[in-house]
């Protein structure tokens, strides 16, 4: 049997691992990454068993790097018969890499910023008072509402008659105007 010796990733990996999911990598091609900026170039199977990836995770995370242009792939001929295996390396620098996902998050931070302003912004005038001339605040609706209350409750007085005692108890809570309140008790 053969002794090989293969790296794998350790703790700092594993938390690079960490950081770039936070940043919005999937999982497995975060390991890929940091397994590649600790090496020249990986065989597939290397890389398989130094990420703890099975075959066809390592593909889809491989396909998504070349996307980006972050990896490069080369085919190497096996000694003898069989299929060539695949080997990877950076094809730029892992700093490189950092930067490109530090500008997406700026932009996505600005992105969101802009969001809150016309959140903001949007938010604001519904809080101010409405200028429709249907709405409460408007004069010549509160005009309205006023005499609407003041011949409903005289209707109601001369249908059912008020005590003269809980008007002025009404007054006295401010919830009747004055000049109302002596209207209907003039009329009762």
């Amino acid at each position: 049997m053969k002794d090989l010796s293969v790296k794998v990733l350790d703790d700092d990996d594993e938390e690079f691992v960490d950081i770039l999911i936070k940043q919005g990598l999937k999982r497995n091609t975060a390991k890929v990454l940091a397994y590649l900026k600790g090496v020249d170039k990986v065989t597939s199977k290397d890389l398989e068993v130094g990420a703890d990836l099975r075959q066809p995770e390592v593909s889809i995370a491989m396909r998504e790097l070349r996307e980006s242009v972050w990896v490069n792939e080369t085919d190497e001929k096996k000694p003898g018969k069989g299929r060539p295996y695949k080997v990877y390396s950076l094809n730029v620098p892992i700093g490189h890499i950092i930067e490109k996902l530090e500008e997406k998050k700026k932009i996505e931070a600005q992105e969101t910023m802009r969001n809150i302003e016309r959140f903001k912004a949007l938010s604001a005038r519904c809080t101010q008072p409405s200028t429709h001339p249907d709405t409460i605040s408007s004069p010549s609706t509160k005009i309205k509402l006023f005499f609407f209350a003041y011949f409903f409750a005289s209707s109601l007085v001369s249908a059912y008659p008020v005590p003269a005692s809980s008007i002025s108890q009404i007054t006295r809570t401010g919830l009747m105007p004055a000049s109302i309140a002596s209207t209907i008790e003039s009329s009762v």
